[in-house]
C-alpha cells in the first residue's frame, strides 16, 4: 500500500475471458417458460462459424483450433470450446446472458456482441468472486464487506448487516456448481487433482487473447476464492491460466484449508439423476446400448427415448413411467443408511441444501481475492 494504493481486486478492470462462460451455460438452463433452452443432455454444435460483425467477418476457433462435431454440454463446458459456447450464447440471446451476470453480481458494462460469450467485456475480481459466490451458495447473491465487525474490548461497537438475496433457483445453481466440478475433475483445470487437492472442488479457467490476462476462479463449500494475473500495462505473460493462477490458487486453499477441503455440495430437491444415451442425449431405458449418469432440473428430462430398438420419442406415460422407475429405485437405495450418510460440515437448509458456515469478507492480496460464502438466513 506504500507504493500504490491501486486496489487491483475492486478497481481494475479486465477481460474475462473464459470465466465468463459459466453465465451462458446458466443462462441456457434456467427453465423460465416451462422448458429452458438447453438441459444436460443437451449435444451442442463445434462445426466452423462465421459470423458478420461490424468490423468485418469474424471467425472464432477453439484453443485448439479443432473442431469435434456435436459435442455434449458437460463437455463443451469441461474443455472450455469457445465455438458451441459462441452459439449456445447467440441462440440464447446475448441479452439473457448480460442479464444473469447481472443478476450473479457483475455490474460492469456488458457490450451486446457476439464476443461477449468469449470474456472480452472487462470486469473486476470482486465482481467474478460475487458472481461465484452466488453461485456457490445455492443462487444466494451476498453483498461484499471489507469488514465484518468493529469490535474494542471485547464489545461490539459496529455490525455490519448482511445483504443476502436469492436470484437463481438453488436447483439451477447447482447444475452450475456440477459443470465446475467437471472442469476440476475432467476438463482445464484438473491439474489441481495432481496438486495433491482433494475433496469437493469447483471451478474455471480463463485466459484472454494473447495470455495477457490469466483466471482461475474456484471454490469449495465453504470458501470462493478468485486469482487474475496480469501486467498493469497489458502485455503478453507467456504461460496458460492452468499453470500460474491455478497453482496460486491451490497454494492458498492448501494454507487456508489443508489439502482436502470439509464439505460436499448437496443436491437440491428439484435435482434428479437419470441415465441417458451419450450420443443422442435421449433418455436411457432397458435395452440402450450405451449410457451415462446426468443431472437435470424435475421436469426438464429427455423427450426422446433409447431402447433396444434406437431412439425414438417418448410415448404417452412410457417417459413419465421410467423416471418414477428411477426414482423408485433411487428411493430404495436412499433407505439404506450406510448409502446417506451426510459428511458435509456446513449448515443445511430445509431443501437440503449445503449452505456455507462463514460470512462474506474480502481480502486483498493485489491478484488474489478471496470471499468466504453467506450462511442462508
Amino acid at each position: 500500500y506504500g507504493s500504490s494504493q491501486f486496489d487491483r481486486c475492486t478497481q481494475a478492470r479486465r477481460a474475462a475471458g473464459s470465466v465468463f462462460k459459466p453465465f451462458i451455460y446458466l443462462a441456457a438452463l434456467e427453465n423460465r417458460d416451462g422448458r429452458p433452452f438447453a438441459t444436460m443432455a443437451t449435444l451442442l454444435d463445434d462445426s466452423p462459424l462465421e459470423i458478420e460483425t461490424r468490423d468485418g467477418l469474424w471467425q472464432p476457433q477453439n484453443y485448439d483450433h479443432k473442431f469435434r462435431g456435436p459435442v455434449p454440454l458437460r463437455t463443451a463446458s469441461e474443455k472450455s470450446l469457445n465455438v458451441p459456447s459462441i452459439r449456445l450464447a447467440l441462440n440464447v440471446g446475448l441479452d439473457r446472458v448480460a442479464e444473469m451476470a447481472k443478476r450473479m453480481g457483475v455490474k460492469s458494462y456488458l457490450p451486446p456482441v457476439p464476443s461477449l460469450a468469449l470474456g472480452t467485456a472487462e470486469v473486476s475480481p470482486l465482481e467474478i468472486a460475487r458472481a461465484y459466490s452466488t453461485l456457490a451458495s445455492g443462487g444466494i447473491r451476498p453483498t461484499p464487506h471489507t469488514f465484518e465487525d468493529v469490535t474494542a474490548e471485547n464489545q461490539t461497537l459496529e455490525q455490519r448487516k448482511l445483504e443476502l438475496e436469492q436470484v437463481l433457483d438453488p436447483g439451477l445453481a447447482y447444475l452450475g456448481v456440477s459443470l465446475l466440478e467437471g472442469v476440476v475433475n475432467r476438463g482445464t483445470a484438473r491439474r489441481l487433482r495432481s496438486m495433491q487437492l482433494e475433496g469437493a472442488i469447483a471451478g474455471k479457467t480463463g485466459t484472454t487473447d494473447d495470455e495477457r490476462d490469466l483466471w482461475f476462479v474456484g471454490f469449495t463449500p465453504e470458501l470462493v476464492a478468485v486469482v487474475w494475473l496480469g501486467f498493469d500495462e497489458p502485455r503478453s505473460i507467456g504461460i496458460s491460466s492452468s499453470e500460474g493462477p491455478l497453482t496460486i490458487w491451490a497454494n492458498f486453499i492448501k494454507e487456508s484449508m489443508g489439502n482436502r477441503p470439509h464439505g460436499v455440495f448437496i443436491p437440491p430437491r428439484n435435482i434428479e439423476r437419470l441415465e441417458i444415451d451419450p450420443e443422442s442425449g435421449a433418455l436411457a431405458v432397458s435395452g440402450c446400448p450405451s449410457r451415462k449418469s446426468e443431472l437435470f432440473l424435475v421436469g426438464t428430462e429427455p423427450n426422446e427415448i433409447c431402447d433396444v430398438t434406437g431412439i425414438r420419442a417418448a410415448a404417452a406415460g412410457d417417459r413419465e413411467l421410467e423416471i418414477k422407475r428411477k426414482r423408485r429405485r433411487r428411493g430404495s437405495r436412499n433407505q439404506n443408511p450406510k448409502t446417506n450418510l451426510n459428511t458435509n460440515s456446513t449448515n443445511t437448509d430445509e431443501s437440503g441444501l449445503a449452505m456455507p458456515r462463514k460470512l462474506f469478507t474480502h481480502e486483498t492480496h493485489h491478484d488474489l481475492c478471496a470471499t468466504s460464502q453467506p450462511p442462508h438466513r
